[in-house]
């Protein structure tokens, strides 16, 4: 084989993987924003519920 062939593989290969370690980061870093929005949205509920829930025991 030419060398200048197995570097152009070689270098390929390289950008393959950078980009799809890119990918899988940025999938898992959206995913991670979607859980945080979850438990913000779960939370800022169940303040609400806990407020209204005390509302009524002080008879307002």
């Amino acid at each position: 084989m030419d060398s200048s062939l197995l570097i152009g593989l070689e270098m390929a290969g390289v950008l393959g993987l950078a980009l799809a370690w890119g990918g899988y980061e940025l999938w898992s870093l959206r995913k991670w924003r979607e859980r945080d929005k979850k438990e913000r949205e779960a939370g800022a509920g169940g303040d609400a519920q806990q407020a209204s829930d005390t509302d009524k025991q002080q008879g307002r």
